[in-house]
């Protein structure tokens, strides 16, 4: 791993293939790379390193609640330079960042989020605890640690405390100037509105990306220009390389474990990036970077970036 000027990767994928300074940032291998006013030193320092960008899945899940303030500002801190998010659209057609399409799993409450207005999904809280000997939130208790103590006093070690699920535009806000974000559609008309508050606020993602090709399609309908990216979890799509060529995709985007040195090769024939996700080992990890895999979606990436 490399750590300099604000450019965290690990080490081990060949040179890049392509790189296009624009102002004061860096694009490699459609990759985001901050330069601050070392933007000339950067780029000769990425041509002639070996480096696969690390991305904290939904923030930093591993340590924090996902898709909250807390686990964003916690990959930060981390060093990562992307950060990913999800998001669907409210009843009142707010972006919300959150992964699944009810509020049961990650929150308090219960319910499709799509059914309820913003104002109601931020009344929501999202359980997590202070540890006062750490200094760090847990995103659960340890084990050995019964929830009714919190409240009945009897340890005082760990705080219960809580976050609230944020919009997109206040991911954008955190992230600004600290990391580049790269966003996941979930929901029905997610590509639009998302596309439409990007344009609101000149904010340029890494990349949009989506298990859902039809989100993707209308995403390219509405946008030529984007840099999208096809999610898949079980099995590799037949027609994956024609539906890339069709949609004009930047990246694929297999679990870990669909990785092949073929389907790299293939990918890279093409002029696309290769991003494996779930890699929450380091074994995983170095399996990857031998096949020359370009980014890396871990839920813990200290594992990478230490």
């Amino acid at each position: 791993m490399e750590e300099s000027l604000g450019i965290a990767y690990y080490k081990g994928i060949p040179p890049l293939r392509e790189y296009t300074p624009v102002g004061m940032t860096l694009f490699c291998n459609g990759n985001f790379v901050f330069s601050d006013l070392f933007g000339i030193w950067i780029l000769i320092f990425v041509i002639f390193s070996s480096m696969a960008l690390i991305v904290g899945h939904r923030g930093s899940a591993g340590h924090a609640p996902e898709n909250t303030l807390l686990s964003f500002r916690t990959a930060i801190d981390l060093g990562c330079p992307v950060v990913e998010c999800d998001v669907h659209l409210s009843r009142d057609g707010k972006i919300v960042v959150i992964h699944d399409k009810t509020v049961d799993r990650t929150t308090n409450g219960s319910g499709e989020v799509s059914d309820m207005t913003l104002e109601e999904i931020k009344q929501l809280r999202i359980d997590c605890h202070f540890d006062r000997t750490a200094g760090v939130v847990e995103k659960s208790l340890p084990t050995n640690i019964k929830k009714g103590s919190l409240h009945s006093g009897r340890d005082d070690r760990y705080q219960q405390t809580y976050e609230r699920v944020p919009t997109l535009q206040e991911v954008i806000d955190l992230v600004l100037g600290k990391a580049a974000l790269q966003i996941e559609l979930k929901g029905v008309g997610t590509p639009a509105a998302v596309l439409k508050l990007l344009t609101e606020t000149s904010f340029a993602p890494h990349i949009i990306m989506s298990f859902k090709r039809e989100l993707l399609t209308e995403t390219r309908q509405l946008d030529r220009q984007a840099k999208l990216g096809l999610l898949f979890m079980q099995m590799t799509p037949d027609d994956l390389w024609d539906f890339a060529i069709d949609t004009e995709l930047t990246s694929v985007c297999p679990h870990h474990s669909l990785v092949t040195p073929e389907m790299v090769a293939a990918a890279h024939a093409q002029a696309l990036t290769v991003y494996a996700f779930h890699v929450n080992t380091k074994a995983d990890g170095d399996r990857l970077l031998g096949m020359d895999v370009d980014e890396i979606g871990t839920d813990y990436p200290e594992l990478f970036l230490s």
